[in-house]
């Protein structure tokens, strides 16, 4: 997304704790973490591995995730994702998609970009 790297490299100026946090597989491992090393250098502090697409072992809710990271504030463009972290008290920015209308828990924020996150985040 634009602007991504740029907010991200800010918070982690900022000295926040950056982490990600992705559904991807283990199988693709190191095609992720090789994407994210080129587009976000050092920006992250943890890496998360879910598998809940296409994993076999291994699965984690990202709830689960965020709640064994003591996460904060969780990021993401997936409702389905963002209203089970939200269920658990936790603040939660939604990126505004098409995919991801409706009704929102109330511990959601709909963001439109990353500025927009910035912006809170200040």
């Amino acid at each position: 997304m634009y602007g991504a790297p740029q907010s991200v490299r800010e918070l982690k100026d900022r000295e926040h704790i950056v982490v990600v946090i992705t559904s991807r597989p283990d199988f693709i491992k190191e095609r992720t973490l090789s994407w994210i090393d080129r587009h976000f250098e050092d920006s992250f502090d943890h890496i998360c591995f879910t598998n809940l697409y296409l994993g076999k072992s291994n699965v984690k809710s990202k709830a689960k995730a965020c709640q064994e990271l003591n996460v904060d504030v969780f990021v993401d463009d997936f409702i389905s994702y963002a209203t089970d972290v939200a269920k658990n008290g936790t603040r939660t920015l939604l990126l505004d998609a098409p995919w991801n209308q409706g009704e929102l828990h109330p511990n959601i924020t709909r963001v439109r970009d990353w500025n927009h996150i910035l912006e809170i985040l200040k």
